[in-house]
């Protein structure tokens, strides 16, 4: 499944106007807001809740990769990795890579 959401970098941006998300636009040269946060919360939790989601491309990639390490070491090494918790590790990463892309 190809994932539909914005590419990155995706950068946290503090204005006047309180906390965003923003990442390029199909036009490289133009920046979109991706999203914008409750101005209920407090500056501390919306401004670490904004650089978690301005992370966000970033982390899914990471863990894409972390996945498929993991899958590759679990191939060749079989019984002496740790078998029961490489099981448990790829069974995580692929249902949060999931997630991530809008499946179940």
């Amino acid at each position: 499944m190809k994932a539909k959401f914005t590419p990155g970098p995706w950068n946290a941006m503090n204005t006047l106007n309180g906390f965003w998300i923003q990442g390029p636009s199909t036009d490289v040269t133009e920046v979109r807001s991706i999203a914008t946060l409750a101005t209920w919360d407090t500056i501390e939790r919306q401004e670490a809740n904004c650089r978690l989601l301005a992370a966000a491309p970033e982390l899914l990639q990471t863990l894409e990769d972390l996945f498929t390490h993991c899958v590759m070491t679990h191939k060749y090494w079989g019984d002496g990795s740790n078998q029961k918790e490489a099981d448990a590790a790829i069974v995580a990463a692929r249902h949060t890579i999931n997630k991530a892309k809008g499946g179940n």
